[in-house]
């Protein structure tokens, strides 16, 4: 629990909107990136890689994190896999690999940050007398807030993109 004590419930509900934000980016943008840049890639791929990849270790990685200190190193890889994914779609370019590669560490982003961070805002709701039911309506009314803006973000920089002849 030191961990999870070290780390305020607005700290965490910040980092959630930021993490959201930007998760959602490179998941509209491969929509958009890929019949426009590479064009040999069906569409849905990127969500299918993600999505099997997310069902099938989502459990089995989250039950490896013990304890409050465990879950925190998962938000780290989580959002490390994330700035790994948005490195890869930026070398992309007209190639299939590295947007297969970016959708696997995307999904691997979520694979580790999302069930991690439940697990500490209901340890904080726990630690501190609070419903954990109404902690974790309030972490997705700010994870929806990310996604919400992330999305509308992402098409907007896309377009831009287009606009100034940027992939």
């Amino acid at each position: 629990a030191p961990a999870a004590a070290a780390l305020s419930i607005g700290w965490l509900m910040a980092s959630n909107v930021v993490f959201w934000f930007l998760t959602i980016q490179p998941t509209v943008t491969m929509s958009l990136y890929v019949p426009r840049y590479v064009p040999g890639l069906p569409v849905s791929t990127t969500y299918w890689v993600t999505t099997v990849i997310v069902l099938a270790l989502q459990m089995r990685v989250t039950a490896m994190a013990r304890g409050a200190a465990g879950h925190l190193r998962f938000l780290f890889v989580g959002i490390w896999c994330m700035l790994a994914s948005f490195c890869a779609m930026a070398a992309a370019g007209t190639h299939a690999g590295p947007v297969l590669v970016a959708a696997v560490l995307l999904a691997l982003s979520q694979v580790f940050y999302g069930p991690s961070f439940d697990v500490l805002v209901t340890g904080d709701a726990r630690a501190r007398g609070l419903d954990t039911g109404q902690a974790l309506a309030r972490q997705h009314f700010w994870q929806n807030l990310g996604m919400m803006t992330g999305s509308l973000a992402a098409g907007a920089l896309f377009d831009l993109g287009l606009y100034w002849g940027w992939p």
